[in-house]
């Protein structure tokens, strides 16, 4: 039997049990069944064989290639076989573009690649898509993304959660904003709130006209 028959022979049978160690040649074999599997886009049949045959480079090709059909456990099993835990940043992207939070969080993690700026952007958005604003400031900081700051910012406004807004114009270097919070504190006689936020914004003059009303009941009151 030629190599081609038996190759022809073996890829339409489980492999995963038969013993190939008393071939001299079983290493081309496996490949050219993995690569015939390949092809025809049996991508577990692929996989199996190019394990057995040792050949990572081929299992990462599978595993990107998995990654363009959406294949994405096909894809996840190959790069785990290949050792190649580094590339789970591309199955992070594809979790992100479904809407799969968790799982793209957990596998950029397992890639221990530092994120890129779009990354981080993405998942930031996804997170403020989620109501996780807390999160999403964070991602959005470490992207130096100021414009995503300031936006999620004036979401937390919305939503009556200044602490979260505070923090986020605050990263975002947003005086202004800043200074619109301490505002919206005086209104409700919140001295001592709106002294803090102004000090964050920048507002000196303000902060030292307003501290001659400290001791005149302003600043005992609490936010509600």
């Amino acid at each position: 039997m030629d190599l081609k028959d038996l190759v022809d022979f073996l890829s339409g049978r489980d492999i995963s049990k038969i013993d190939f160690s008393m071939l001299n040649y079983a290493k081309d074999i496996l490949i050219k069944i993995g690569d015939k599997c390949f092809e025809e886009e049996r991508f577990g049949d692929a996989i199996t064989a190019y394990e057995k045959a040792g050949a990572k480079d081929l299992l990462i090709k599978v595993g990107d290639k998995c990654i363009e059909k959406e294949k994405l456990a096909y894809a996840i099993e190959s790069y785990e076989k290949a050792g190649a835990e580094n590339l789970f940043d591309k199955i992070g992207d594809e979790c992100i573009k479904k809407g799969l939070l968790e799982d793209a969080i957990k596998y950029y993690k397992r890639s221990g690649k530092k994120l890129v700026k779009e990354q981080l952007i993405r998942l930031g958005d996804e997170c403020a898509k989620e109501g996780w604003l807390g999160y999403s400031i964070d991602y959005y900081e470490e992207a130096g993304a100021k414009e995503q700051l300031i936006k999620v910012g004036e979401e937390c406004i919305k939503k009556g959660w200044l602490a979260f807004a505070i923090e986020a114009f605050e990263k975002a270097g947003a005086k202004e904003q800043l200074i619109n919070i301490g505002d919206k504190y005086i209104k409700k006689g919140l001295l001592q709130y709106a002294i803090d936020v102004y000090e964050k914004g920048g507002a000196k003059d303000l902060i030292e006209f307003l501290k001659q009303f400290k001791g005149c009941g302003l600043s005992a009151k609490k936010e509600s």
